[in-house]
Protein backbone atom coordinates (compact mmCIF):
# COMPACT_ATOMS: atom_id res chain seq x y z
CA UNK A 1 0.00 0.00 0.00
CA UNK A 2 2.66 2.32 0.91
CA UNK A 3 4.40 1.80 -2.57
CA UNK A 4 1.01 2.26 -4.24
CA UNK A 5 1.15 5.72 -2.33
CA UNK A 6 4.29 6.84 -2.49
CA UNK A 7 5.54 5.37 -6.38
CA UNK A 8 8.69 4.37 -4.46
CA UNK A 9 10.15 1.14 -2.45
CA UNK A 10 8.83 1.78 1.07
CA UNK A 11 11.55 1.08 4.03
CA UNK A 12 11.38 3.31 7.31
CA UNK A 13 8.73 5.08 9.41
CA UNK A 14 5.32 5.59 7.89
CA UNK A 15 5.70 9.58 8.87
CA UNK A 16 8.75 10.37 7.05
CA UNK A 17 7.87 8.26 3.88
CA UNK A 18 4.42 10.01 3.54
CA UNK A 19 6.45 13.69 4.68
CA UNK A 20 8.04 13.19 2.03
CA UNK A 21 5.91 11.87 -1.26
CA UNK A 22 2.75 11.10 -1.19
CA UNK A 23 2.05 11.65 -4.83
CA UNK A 24 -1.78 12.89 -6.12
CA UNK A 25 -3.41 11.67 -2.69
CA UNK A 26 -4.97 14.11 -0.61
CA UNK A 27 -3.06 13.63 2.54
CA UNK A 28 -5.79 12.25 4.72
CA UNK A 29 -6.30 9.89 2.61
CA UNK A 30 -2.62 8.97 2.23
CA UNK A 31 -2.23 8.78 5.77
CA UNK A 32 -5.15 6.64 6.55
CA UNK A 33 -4.57 3.76 3.83
CA UNK A 34 -0.81 3.66 4.98
CA UNK A 35 -2.65 3.15 8.56
CA UNK A 36 -3.95 0.61 7.40
CA UNK A 37 -1.13 -1.13 4.92
CA UNK A 38 0.62 -1.09 8.73
CA UNK A 39 -1.92 -2.91 10.38
CA UNK A 40 -2.10 -5.47 7.75
CA UNK A 41 1.51 -6.13 8.45
CA UNK A 42 1.40 -6.47 12.32
CA UNK A 43 1.57 -9.78 13.10
CA UNK A 44 -1.74 -12.00 14.58
CA UNK A 45 -3.43 -14.82 15.39
CA UNK A 46 -4.32 -16.97 11.97
CA UNK A 47 -7.49 -17.21 14.16
CA UNK A 48 -8.07 -13.60 14.01
CA UNK A 49 -7.65 -13.90 10.39
CA UNK A 50 -11.19 -13.32 8.87
CA UNK A 51 -11.81 -10.71 11.82
CA UNK A 52 -8.92 -8.55 10.27
CA UNK A 53 -10.22 -9.16 7.03
CA UNK A 54 -13.37 -7.40 7.89
CA UNK A 55 -11.74 -4.41 9.97
CA UNK A 56 -9.17 -3.53 6.87
CA UNK A 57 -12.54 -4.28 4.39
CA UNK A 58 -14.63 -0.91 6.92
CA UNK A 59 -11.53 0.72 6.88
CA UNK A 60 -11.04 0.44 2.70
CA UNK A 61 -14.71 1.87 2.59
CA UNK A 62 -14.13 4.66 4.69
CA UNK A 63 -11.42 5.55 2.85
CA UNK A 64 -13.69 5.09 -0.11
CA UNK A 65 -16.00 7.44 1.16
CA UNK A 66 -13.58 10.09 2.30
CA UNK A 67 -11.99 9.94 -1.55
CA UNK A 68 -15.60 10.47 -2.77
CA UNK A 69 -16.11 13.43 -0.60
CA UNK A 70 -12.82 15.19 -1.41
CA UNK A 71 -13.29 14.75 -5.06
CA UNK A 72 -17.21 15.71 -4.63
CA UNK A 73 -16.04 18.88 -3.02
CA UNK A 74 -13.28 19.38 -6.02
CA UNK A 75 -15.23 18.98 -8.74
CA UNK A 76 -12.52 16.57 -10.00
CA UNK A 77 -12.69 13.15 -10.99
CA UNK A 78 -10.64 9.94 -9.23
CA UNK A 79 -11.22 7.49 -11.94
CA UNK A 80 -11.23 8.66 -15.60
CA UNK A 81 -10.83 5.04 -16.89
CA UNK A 82 -13.83 4.42 -19.48
CA UNK A 83 -17.20 3.92 -17.96
CA UNK A 84 -17.06 0.19 -20.15
CA UNK A 85 -14.29 -1.13 -18.16
CA UNK A 86 -15.56 -0.27 -14.20
CA UNK A 87 -16.36 -3.75 -12.82
CA UNK A 88 -19.92 -4.57 -11.98
CA UNK A 89 -20.18 -4.62 -8.13
CA UNK A 90 -22.03 -7.98 -8.01
CA UNK A 91 -18.80 -9.51 -9.53
CA UNK A 92 -17.11 -8.96 -6.42
CA UNK A 93 -17.29 -11.29 -3.41
CA UNK A 94 -18.66 -9.20 -0.20
CA UNK A 95 -15.58 -11.13 1.77
CA UNK A 96 -12.70 -10.72 0.02
CA UNK A 97 -13.74 -7.47 -2.14
CA UNK A 98 -11.94 -9.44 -5.54
CA UNK A 99 -13.48 -10.27 -8.66
CA UNK A 100 -14.81 -13.78 -8.14
CA UNK A 101 -13.50 -16.56 -9.74
CA UNK A 102 -15.65 -19.63 -8.47
CA UNK A 103 -18.74 -17.64 -6.93
CA UNK A 104 -21.16 -19.59 -4.86
CA UNK A 105 -24.60 -18.92 -3.38
CA UNK A 106 -24.94 -19.01 0.29
CA UNK A 107 -28.36 -20.08 1.91
CA UNK A 108 -28.44 -16.46 2.89
CA UNK A 109 -28.80 -15.25 -1.20
CA UNK A 110 -25.85 -14.11 -1.49
CA UNK A 111 -23.06 -14.83 -3.72
CA UNK A 112 -19.12 -15.90 -2.37
CA UNK A 113 -15.89 -16.77 -3.96
CA UNK A 114 -15.89 -20.55 -2.56
CA UNK A 115 -12.71 -20.35 -1.08
CA UNK A 116 -13.80 -17.68 0.99
CA UNK A 117 -17.07 -18.92 2.17
CA UNK A 118 -15.64 -21.91 2.73
CA UNK A 119 -13.23 -20.90 5.10
CA UNK A 120 -15.92 -18.98 6.66
CA UNK A 121 -17.65 -21.81 7.37
CA UNK A 122 -14.80 -23.81 8.15
CA UNK A 123 -14.06 -21.28 11.48
CA UNK A 124 -16.94 -22.20 12.89
CA UNK A 125 -18.97 -19.52 11.75
CA UNK A 126 -22.95 -20.08 11.14
CA UNK A 127 -24.02 -16.56 9.88
CA UNK A 128 -23.76 -14.66 6.68
CA UNK A 129 -21.05 -12.67 6.23
CA UNK A 130 -23.25 -9.99 5.11
CA UNK A 131 -26.11 -9.89 7.60
CA UNK A 132 -24.40 -11.76 10.44
CA UNK A 133 -28.17 -14.03 10.99
CA UNK A 134 -27.91 -17.70 11.05
CA UNK A 135 -27.65 -19.65 8.00
CA UNK A 136 -30.17 -22.03 7.03
CA UNK A 137 -27.87 -24.65 6.27
CA UNK A 138 -23.81 -24.98 4.87
CA UNK A 139 -24.80 -26.12 1.61
CA UNK A 140 -23.26 -23.90 -1.35
CA UNK A 141 -24.87 -23.81 -4.75
CA UNK A 142 -22.52 -22.76 -7.47
CA UNK A 143 -23.76 -19.72 -9.33
CA UNK A 144 -23.25 -20.31 -13.38
CA UNK A 145 -25.09 -17.66 -14.43
CA UNK A 146 -22.91 -15.10 -12.12
CA UNK A 147 -19.56 -17.30 -13.04
CA UNK A 148 -20.76 -16.94 -17.05
CA UNK A 149 -21.11 -12.76 -16.65
CA UNK A 150 -17.78 -12.33 -15.18
CA UNK A 151 -16.41 -14.73 -17.85
CA UNK A 152 -17.94 -12.69 -20.74
CA UNK A 153 -16.98 -9.59 -19.02
CA UNK A 154 -13.12 -10.65 -19.14
CA UNK A 155 -13.25 -11.97 -22.81
CA UNK A 156 -15.31 -8.91 -24.23
CA UNK A 157 -12.53 -6.58 -22.93
CA UNK A 158 -10.15 -9.17 -23.41
CA UNK A 159 -8.77 -9.62 -19.86
CA UNK A 160 -7.79 -12.95 -18.54
CA UNK A 161 -9.75 -15.12 -16.36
Amino acid sequence: MLQLLTGTNWYGPVDEVLDNKVGDWPLEVAMEIARIGTRCLRRHDEDDVYARMMMVMKDMEHVRKMADDLTANVGCLVNEFNVDLEIPYLFFCPILQDVMKDPHIASDGFSYELGAIKQWLEMGHNTSPMTNLDLETKHLTPNRTLRSLIQDWHKKRSIPF
